[in-house]
């Protein structure tokens, strides 16, 4: 079953505008972003050369993973999962990861939080 993924319509605190070059580097990290990446330990999960990272910022009061991209200190993207996810077959699995690397992708383009829920 799909996920959903939608926009919250929220607008990313202290978003910055991105050129071309660091939207470019966003999607490549995007895509390097699995399901294996998902715990609740704040951490950095990936990162280039010219301080664009993705992290993990831990878990929010609402029980949901909160996956940012950052350039420098500041979140340029942000997605969040719901921490419900406890997933055994590698096709959801596979299917949560791409819900999450698509939520991250629009929220790039759009500069809001996206969210993503487990399906009805």
């Amino acid at each position: 079953m799909p996920w959903i993924k939608f926009d919250t319509n929220q607008r990313i605190r202290g978003v910055i505008a991105l050129n071309n070059v660091q939207k470019h580097q966003c999607h490549e990290l995007i895509r390097l972003l699995g399901y294996g990446d998902l715990n609740n330990v704040a951490r950095t999960l990936f990162r280039d050369n010219d301080n664009v990272r993705i992290d993990m910022q831990g878990i929010t009061t609402n029980q949901e993973f909160n996956i940012q991209i950052q350039i420098g200190n500041d979140s340029v993207a942000a997605v969040l999962v719901s921490q419900n996810i406890n997933i055994a077959n590698i096709g959801e699995q596979n299917g949560l990861a791409h819900a999450i690397r698509s939520a991250l992708t629009a929220s790039v383009e759009t500069a809001t939080i996206w969210r993503i829920t487990p399906p009805l």
